[in-house]
């Protein structure tokens, strides 16, 4: 293993696969090609990335915003603490009302915003 920053993950068969973060850029080049017309363009990006536990939806995001200086939030930012979990949260605990409230109108606005992240040490909302 070689270089300063390397990413695992495990795949299937149990094998964990190391590869370098400059390797990765490899493996998204398509999405990375359509960012780059995008940016060219002059136009902004919004992207959602989505999958199961150590998919690897951390390493891409934190590769992105290297990348680009992109913006990330992170779902796990809108847990609901569990005090507040009613039979729906209970299921899914995230706070999508809390997202669709605090973050949705800005990104569609193209404008700043801010929220409260919920901190998973105290189990409640942190600091904005």
């Amino acid at each position: 293993m070689k270089g300063d920053n390397p990413v695992g993950y495990n795949n299937p068969d149990r094998t964990v696969i190391f590869m370098e973060m400059s390797d990765y850029s490899s493996i998204l080049s398509p999405l990375i090609a359509e960012i780059e017309k995008r940016n060219s363009l002059g136009l902004k990006t919004v992207l959602a990335v989505d999958g199961q536990c150590g998919s690897g939806k951390t390493t891409v995001a934190d590769f992105l915003k290297k990348k680009y200086g992109a913006s990330v939030v992170r779902m796990d930012d809108f847990f609901v603490p569990p005090a507040l979990r009613d039979e729906e949260h209970k299921k899914l605990p995230v706070h999508y009302e809390r997202f669709e409230k605090e973050v949705l109108p800005s990104l569609k606005a193209d404008s700043d915003f801010f929220y409260t992240a919920f901190d998973c040490s105290k189990m409640d909302y942190g600091e904005k």
